[in-house]
């Protein structure tokens, strides 16, 4: 058989290797085709998901232009049932410079805006990222209003959610609701903005809760102006004008919310009835818990420490439920009552405090100032200018005056303990007071100090063990002391410049034997030494 040519034997191999390397090309080609399919329809609907959409402002007159909108245009789906709503999601929406991003008005059905975001509204302070007119059975989420001139506005509004959107640096108030009522705004982050993060006007029934509204620069984190019967809880609004406010907002609870270094106040009620405040925590602020003219409101379990004026103060209050607080290290007082009457201070904790632990200032018939512990402060419990008050069962310790009252008639003062302070209990220019039943022991100087005061009474008290006097009357006339026990003063009692005052059956030993009966044993001891020597020299003779 003859040999093929080496020609031949070249050509073959050249064709062999063409037809395979259009055969590796046209496969290649048709894979690479079919991922660049992939890979584009992957992209379109990682862009849907994530704002694919870029769009003029959105305005929505009734039911009817939610219908226009759904058969119009492919971010919006639904049919405006609880179970199927309208849906717009996934839209960045360019303002124009002119009005609200997106304005619904007059609607009923339900829907939802998610994951949008809003830019470029108009200048004005009502050209809002979204702006919602006589709007109900909305839900506002995880949206984004930020950098305009405010963010989320709602008028004549209810029945709505707004969670989990960011509402940050706009240039008036971050929220808005105006005659709203029955709205749930949760979960939200609204801070920087320059006015009030969250702001309610005329809105009742509302829920604020678990909201972050922190430096909103000249308002307040959350402010509710004429918005009772809300439920404001677990929110932080640390580093604003105020923390919380509510001007004539009543009936309204204001729990477990966290307002710290406020330029002002942590959290401010004023002109509200029946409010209940409590677990809250109003540390670091130039004022931790005002109420002013707020009767019939409890303000309990409560921290409000480190503030440079009062940790709770009440002014022109009367029906107040003060107690179980945390009201230490505050640069002022602790607890400061101005004006107020028909109020309780109870088992509170108003310690290390600048000038007092609890303050009453003006203020009558609070009758049940009791169980408190107030230690370390400049005056334990300061009573000023006031009557027909009761201190009972308080524990004040540490001070430099324990109790101290000055101008005030009427008040009882009974079964407190008042230990290791300067001075236990003063009475400067009060009459017809009455302590009793009270321990007043290992004060550094005085136990009780009157002066200038008449027709007290004091009676049953244990007095012991103080630096200087027991009991010590200066220029005080026609008080009573009965039925006391002194024990270990440096003076029992003392008058300087007195007269007929009443002294009698009292108790009074400047030490206290070391060991029950021990002058007895003494005497016994000397009789017995007697005895022996007489027997001795009877012997001897």
């Amino acid at each position: 058989m003859k040999k093929p040519s080496k020609k031949k034997i070249i050509l073959i191999v050249l064709s062999f290797i063409l037809g395979f390397s259009i055969l590796i090309s046209t496969s290649s080609y048709y894979h690479q085709d079919i991922n660049n399919g992939d890979i584009k329809k992957n992209n379109e609907h990682s862009l849907k998901r994530a704002g694919y959409w870029n769009v003029p402002p959105i305005t929505i007159y009734g039911n009817s232009g939610w219908d226009a909108l759904n058969s119009t245009y492919d971010w919006c789906n639904g049919n405006g049932t609880w179970s199927d709503p309208y849906i717009i999601e996934n839209v960045t929406i360019d303002g124009g410079g002119s009005g609200a991003c997106i304005l619904i008005e007059n609607s009923d059905v339900y829907f939802r805006i998610e994951n949008c975001t809003a830019y470029r509204s108009g200048i004005d302070w009502n050209n809002t990222g979204i702006n919602l007119i006589s709007v109900r059975n909305g839900h506002l989420l995880t949206n984004n209003f930020s950098f305009i001139d405010a963010g989320i506005s709602l008028e004549d509004c209810y029945n709505n959610t707004i969670s989990e959107n960011t509402v940050c640096y706009n240039e008036y108030h971050g929220m808005e609701l105006m005659r709203s009522y029955n709205n749930n705004i949760s979960g939200n982050t609204v801070s920087y903005n320059g006015i009030n993060g969250i702001y309610l006007d005329e809105s009742r029934e509302s829920i604020i809760s678990g909201n972050t509204a922190n430096t909103n620069s000249h308002g307040a984190g959350i402010y509710l102006d004429g918005s009772g019967w809300s439920n404001v809880s677990g929110n932080t609004a640390n580093n604003n004008y105020d923390g919380i406010v509510l001007d004539y907002s009543g009936c309204s609870n204001i729990s477990g919310n966290t307002a710290n270094n406020n330029f002002i106040n942590g959290i401010y009620v004023n002109n509200g009835i029946f409010n209940i405040i409590s677990g809250n925590t109003a540390n670091n602020n130039r004022y931790g818990i005002t109420s002013i003219n707020s009767p019939y409101s409890t303000i309990s379990r409560n921290l409000a420490n480190y503030n440079e004026f009062h940790g709770i103060g009440l002014i022109r209050n009367h029906d107040n439920h003060i107690s179980e607080n945390n009201v230490c290290n505050n640069i002022i007082d602790g607890i400061y009552a101005d004006d107020c009457y028909d109020s309780s201070i109870s088992r509170n904790n108003a310690s290390y405090n600048g000038h007092c632990g609890i303050s009453l200032i003006r203020s009558y018939i609070n009758y049940d100032i009791s169980g408190n512990t107030v230690n370390n402060n400049t005056h334990g419990i300061r009573i000023l200018d006031s009557y027909d008050n009761g201190l009972r069962g308080n524990y004040v310790n540490g001070n430099i005056n324990g109790i101290y009252v000055l101008y005030s008639d009427n008040i009882i003062i009974s079964e407190n303990i008042v230990n290791d302070n300067i001075n236990g209990i003063g009475l400067i220019y009060s009459h017809n007071n009455k302590i009793s039943g009270n321990t007043v022991s290992y004060n550094k100087g005085d136990g009780i100090y009157i002066e200038r005061s008449n027709d007290n009474s004091i009676s049953n008290n244990i007095i012991s063990y103080n630096g200087h006097c027991g009991l010590i009357l200066i220029r005080s006339h026609f008080n009573t002391i009965s039925w006391n026990v002194f024990i270990g003063n440096d003076k029992c009692i003392r008058e300087v410049e007195c007269e007929g005052n009443v002294i009698e059956h009292n108790d009074c030993d400047t030490e206290e034997p070391a060991i029950l009966g021990y002058n007895l044993f003494i005497l016994l001891g000397v009789l017995s030494f007697v005895a022996i020597v007489i027997s001795q020299k009877i012997k001897k003779s």
